[in-house]
């Protein structure tokens, strides 16, 4: 496996047009090579499935670190990794920049533009 991955589900997997069901059975056909994979159980490997808006969706919401309490800029996102415990939820408000600022962290690059700023969830989820 390569150091970085980035892999996104078409338009109906991704639930955008399509159905939950659809994209539950994209996961369920893609993820199991991932968390079996060597690079994975060796703990050098984690997952971030997450979405890309809240209920509202765009261009309604700008989510941003100033709308952490408007609850339709709560996005999902799901961390897998070997070192996160199974049901561990973080409360902290964490934005897209945090996810990248916590790719950044764990690739050991440096932090660009607004993640320079943003927390990262490297503590919350034991990665």
């Amino acid at each position: 496996m390569p150091a970085f991955s980035f892999i996104t589900p078409n338009l109906l997997h991704d639930m955008h047009d399509g159905a939950i069901a659809q994209g539950d059975a994209w996961l369920a056909a893609n993820l199991p090579a991932i968390v079996t994979s060597a690079p994975y159980r060796a703990g050098t490997t984690a997952v971030f499935i997450t979405w890309d808006e809240g209920n509202g969706g765009y261009p309604i919401e700008d989510c941003d670190d100033t709308t952490a309490t408007d609850a339709s800029c709560h996005v999902p996102t799901i961390v897998i990794s070997p070192t996160t415990p199974v049901g561990v939820v973080s409360r902290s408000f964490f934005s897209h920049y945090s996810l990248l600022a916590t790719t950044e962290q764990l690739l050991g690059l440096p932090r660009l533009g607004q993640a320079a700023s943003a927390p990262v969830m490297t503590t919350a989820f034991h990665l």
